[in-house]
């Protein structure tokens, strides 16, 4: 069996380091080549050598991308410096392209590198984007702005429908702010502050009535503008009184 220190020298594998300068001034270029033995299972810092690896593999990653910019003609000042870390990355939200030097973002989002969030419908040409939430024009509504809105959103009263309030019961008017009056006066009156006033040859709560002449004089009931006079006046408002007549019998 391995003792512990042939363990560890087998372990640590073949690195070589090539220095290559041109110029202090131009360019320096490091050649760094790692082997390790890919059966660590049994090794006591197996843990430290996967997360070795993993680090590595990361680095080669971005020296992957480094090349490919450099390679390409996407040189831009994030490449020029050496930097990867938001032009191929499109922050989450999208693909860089070497082909058109640009990210290709997903759905939802726009802009250089992929910064912007898009609204619902662009906002519907009603409003403005913000932070991917729209600030609705007024007179819209709606999560893209699309809804027209309602005067007073019809005031709690009722619905809206294509910017026009359909009212809820005994409620009216263009913003449901106003109570009916009853039977709407009958269209014989005004409904102000939810109560007839009756015109002049009409009566009743809702103004349906007719009005008789002088109110039948207050000697007889009102019937559709027609006085039913008490015993002993008559006339078209019973204001007159009936003649009496005495029955003398001769024996």
């Amino acid at each position: 069996m391995e003792s512990s220190s042939e363990q560890a020298e087998s372990l640590k594998g073949e690195y070589t380091t090539e220095n290559y300068q041109q110029n202090l001034d131009t360019q320096v270029a490091f050649t760094h080549n790692i082997n390790i033995p890919k059966q660590i299972s049994d090794c006591p810092h197996a843990t430290l050598l996967e997360n070795i690896i993993s680090r590595l593999n990361i680095l080669e990653r971005e020296v992957s991308i480094l090349r490919q910019q450099c390679s390409g003609n996407c040189l831009g000042e994030s490449s020029a410096s050496g930097r990867i870390d938001y032009a191929p990355m499109c922050n989450g939200h999208g693909n860089f392209s070497m082909e058109t030097c640009d990210c290709s973002c997903e759905f939802g989002w726009t802009g250089k590198g992929c910064l912007v969030q898009c609204c619902p419908s662009n906002c519907s040409g009603h409003g403005q984007c913000v932070d991917g939430e729209c600030l609705c024009d007024r007179g819209y509504t709606g999560q893209d702005c699309s809804e027209l809105r309602c005067p007073r959103d019809c005031s709690g009263h009722g619905l809206c429908v294509d910017g026009q309030c359909v009212c809820e019961e005994p409620y009216k008017s263009e913003d449901c702010g106003q109570l009916k009056c009853p039977r709407e006066c009958s269209g014989h009156g005004q409904c102000i502050n939810d109560s007839c006033l009756c015109y002049e040859t009409y009566t009743g709560e809702d103004c349906h009535q007719m009005r008789c002449l002088n109110d039948c004089s207050n000697k007889g009931l009102c019937n559709h503008g027609v006085c039913s006079c008490q015993d002993g006046y008559t006339g078209e408002d019973c204001g007159e009184g009936k003649a009496s007549y005495c029955v003398v019998t001769v024996l």
